[in-house]
């Protein structure tokens, strides 16, 4: 249950950030952060997705399984 109230609040928090730099993304920014903004927008379905499949993971203090599960799943985008 704790899960998966967890899960949407990070999913609304990500939606709401997603959504606030869509209304900036016209007015005011340099090219290259155009570019920047276009390049966030166009990875934001996958970084959503990879997201909610570490959250689904059961990697509470006690199930070390699934803490040694989560790190790797975040790695490929920290490179």
């Amino acid at each position: 249950m704790e899960t998966a109230i967890v899960r949407r609040v990070l999913l609304l928090l990500l939606l709401l950030l997603a959504s606030a730099g869509d209304a900036t993304a016209g007015g005011g920014l340099s090219r290259l952060e155009r570019r920047a903004a276009a390049e966030v927008d166009r990875n934001a379905p996958a970084a959503l997705a990879l997201l909610e499949r570490a959250v689904d993971i059961n990697s509470g203090s006690m199930n070390f399984e699934g803490m040694r599960a989560v790190p790797p799943r975040l790695r490929f985008w920290s490179r």
